[in-house]
């Protein structure tokens, strides 16, 4: 049944963000094509392309802007109508559990947190190839990687990267999942949700901040002898995965008994 949830879900956001996505990849390439007019031929521009380089600018910027911003609207009006407004007769009669829910949204909301990325790597890569060639960019990155392997092993330069991509994911459903859990405390505020939830939100960023600080203190010796006595961007990266994945555990359960037992719906 998740299965089938987050596919609604990626479809109804898809219909918004997809088309955002390919008018960014096409404005990107516009945009670099005036660069390459304007600087990257070294040959002096002319008034109409400098114009041009410049609308082309704008357009890019607002359209990262727009990205960023949908995406987090989305994250946060999905979750609001679909779970605690009127459709949330609807979606709580299915015969699903509570926490599939959760799960929908919160994978869901993650997977296009990491499509952004995806896109805003292309337009970077389209962008930077203004100045350099393919060809001389895998290059450059390939020099890079041989001055790493003379201090890290192959295997540890791909340990690495999962161990990276693996804390950005878990980062990105940490902040999901202290958002949904903040929507959820504010309904308990009937005439107040968003003053409600705007609350909650600060009282879990300290709360948190309080907690990590405890843990920090409590586990400081234990964190730096893994240091000293193992690889330290493996071990930082862990204890960061770990972190993280036990906020989502609190901020899900959070979420869960406000869903399952307090739930208020508009």
């Amino acid at each position: 049944m998740l299965g089938t949830l987050m596919k609604y879900e990626l479809k109804s956001v898809g219909r918004v963000m997809l088309p955002v996505y390919g008018a960014f990849i096409a404005v990107s390439i516009l945009f670099g094509i005036t660069l390459y007019a304007g600087v990257g031929n070294g040959s002096e521009s002319s008034a109409i392309t400098n114009i041009a380089m410049s609308v082309t600018g704008i357009v890019y910027v607002l359209l990262a802007v727009a990205i960023l911003v949908f995406t987090i609207i989305l994250i946060i009006q999905r979750f609001y109508k679909n779970l605690l407004g009127n459709e949330g007769y609807l979606c709580f009669t299915l015969p699903v559990n509570t926490n599939t829910h959760i799960a929908n949204k919160l994978l869901s909301a993650v997977i296009w947190v990491v499509c952004g990325a995806v896109i805003a790597g292309i337009s970077a890569f389209i962008l930077i190839t203004v100045f350099v060639t393919p060809g001389e960019l895998f290059t450059d990155i390939g020099r890079v990687f041989d001055e790493v392997r003379l201090y890290i092993s192959d295997g540890q330069i791909a340990l690495y990267g999962v161990e990276l991509f693996l804390l950005m994911v878990f980062g990105c459903g940490m902040g999901t999942a202290k958002i949904y859990a903040a929507i959820s405390a504010g309904q308990l505020f009937a005439n107040h949700r968003v003053i409600g939830a705007v609350a909650a939100y600060i009282v879990f960023g300290i709360c948190e901040s309080i907690l990590v600080n405890i843990a920090g203190a409590v586990c400081g010796d234990v964190f730096d002898f893994a240091v000293n006595s193992a690889d330290e961007f493996g071990t930082l990266f862990l204890w960061g995965i770990a972190v993280q994945a036990v906020l989502i555990a609190v901020y899900w359960a959070v979420t869960y008994v406000m869903l399952d037992r307090k739930l208020n719906l508009q």
